[in-house]
């Protein structure tokens, strides 16, 4: 059996070698265009955005564009709701203009006008120069000239002024806006015009302050087109992937028969993980990031047969909406964590619910798929990390007394337990479990994988036995696949008692 392990298949350390690597690839001009956004991404993720500005210059606008939409967003935390980086905006436009201002311009001539206005407008603001001049008014009044505070950074460009609200990416905000003037006058003026209206909105002053301003506005509109063009291409919002996966973890085995899919994959012409049509120099890339993990694995054995668009669906879900150890999964482990759900989830599949035993693995993955992944998620939840949550209760509360500050760790720990146990999210007290590390150190680290919104099995879950090994690797892990798995972690439940009782 496939086991869905924490490792990656190149050192993490090698970035920039793997990058060299790419950049030697022949032909790379015409490889570069025929990558999906997605997986350029993932490059730039790995390799870093500032060493990547040669890949990027090769990219198309529209590429760009798709890699906008993934690298522009941060979450504060794995699952909350993305606001846009405009520190991130600008180092994008210093990264493009380092590979010169014409290629830079060429770019953002081609990106959405309404993104780059509203991203240009976190960082100058941008006004005609005549609204700056000094007139005098049709009865004689002479009004004077605005002038701007002394040590800011301005200049003047095609009879506008641009005043810096932010230091940081001027030069090179000034330098793509010189050459799209120079370059692409067309696509200047329209950025230009919105970026004067962004820059000259202020907030009502009649009481009505509570509506947006122009610029706010702005990037409530970008977000909400980022969302649409996300949806099309099978992305989840944060929201949808939440409400999804929580809703999966209830479902009832015992019903007579499956429910309905609760998440539904259209056709797309191009999947999320997806690779591009193969030549010999698009083959010779692949493999480089096949081997770095960069490509999620296919599915083998009984999940040949499942749908691709819905697993990178689902995949997608968990990145968007669920967290691994406390923080957002990588691309490759939120697949490797969909297949092997998927695959507990044939395990688990009440007999019931197989029509008399005519339906086979290969059947229920390629017409239900997401149910499948459903009913291992259900199994993860009430058959690890629940079980997991009410025996270490039952354990703390027949310790013995330690000293005093251990001692109102674990009765902390307990209340926190209790809390969220009755809340249905245990994993939100993963802070208060550190006081066990004081008693077990190996238990602490399972118990730390098993009490989770995606429980894993450790290693040390062997090490946490009486007589097991001692040897701590507390960053691997493998993501539950079998029956035999959770076997493993009743027997490790069972063991707690002299584990944490000493």
């Amino acid at each position: 059996m496939q086991e869905f392990t924490g490792r990656s298949a190149l050192v993490r350390g090698d970035r920039r070698g793997l990058l060299d690597r790419i950049l030697d690839t022949p032909q790379l001009e015409q490889v570069v265009p025929r990558l999906p956004p997605e997986l350029l991404h993932r490059v730039i993720e790995r390799c870093g955005l500032e060493d990547c500005g040669a890949l990027v210059a090769l990219a198309t606008p529209a590429q760009v564009g798709r890699v906008l939409d993934l690298d522009l967003w941060r979450s504060p935390a794995a699952g909350l709701d993305e606001q846009f980086d405009a520190d991130r905006f600008g180092v994008w436009i210093e990264v493009l203009v380092e590979q010169g201002a014409d290629v830079a311009a060429r770019t953002v001539a081609g990106l959405d006008p309404h993104l780059v206005a509203a991203g240009l407008a976190q960082h100058v603001r941008v006004y005609d120069i005549a609204a700056f001049a000094g007139y005098v008014t049709t009865d004689g009044t002479e009004i004077p000239a605005v002038v701007e505070p002394d040590g800011g950074l301005e200049c003047e460009l095609a009879g506008c002024r641009l005043v810096a609200r932010r230091p940081d990416a001027w030069d090179a905000i000034v330098d793509v806006l010189a050459a799209l003037d120079d370059g692409h006058p067309a696509a200047f003026a329209r950025l230009l015009r919105r970026c004067v209206a962004l820059s000259s909105s202020r907030s009502e002053v009649d009481g009505l302050d509570a509506l947006l301003t122009g610029g706010e506005q702005a990037m409530f509109d970008v977000a909400d087109e980022r969302a649409q063009r996300r949806e099309a291409l099978g992305f989840a919002s944060p929201a949808q992937a939440r409400a999804f996966l929580e809703s999966s973890r209830r479902l009832r085995l015992e019903a007579p028969a499956p429910p309905a899919s609760g998440l539904s994959a259209r056709a797309r012409p191009q999947a999320a993980s997806g690779t591009p049509p193969a030549d010999d120099a698009t083959a010779l890339v692949i493999d480089l990031l096949a081997e770095a993990g960069l490509v999620p694995s296919p599915p083998r054995g009984s999940l040949d047969a499942a749908p691709h668009e819905e697993l990178a669906l689902l995949a997608n879900v968990l990145v968007a909406g669920c967290t691994l150890d406390a923080r957002p999964f990588t691309p490759q482990e939120a697949s490797d964590a969909v297949l092997a759900t998927c695959r507990l989830g044939l395990e688990c599949w009440p007999a019931r619910w197989r029509d008399g035993g005519t339906l086979s693995d290969e059947v229920l993955v390629e017409h239900d798929v997401v149910t499948v992944f459903q009913v291992g998620w259900t199994a993860l939840h009430d058959e690890v990390c629940v079980p997991a949550v009410t025996r270490l209760i039952d354990v703390l509360a027949a310790l013995p007394e330690h000293d005093p500050e251990t001692q109102a760790g674990l009765d902390a720990l307990r209340l926190e337990l209790t809390r969220h146990w009755r809340a249905g999210t245990a994993w939100q007290a993963r802070d208060a479990l550190d006081v066990l590390s004081t008693l077990d150190l190996p238990a602490w680290t399972t118990l730390l994988g098993l009490i989770a919104e995606c429980p894993v099995v450790r290693p040390t879950i062997d090490a946490a036995r009486p007589g097991g090994p001692r040897r701590i690797d507390p960053s691997a892990f493998s993501f539950i696949a079998s029956r035999a798995q959770i076997d493993a972690v009743e027997a490790f439940l069972d063991s707690l008692p002299a584990l944490l009782g000493g």
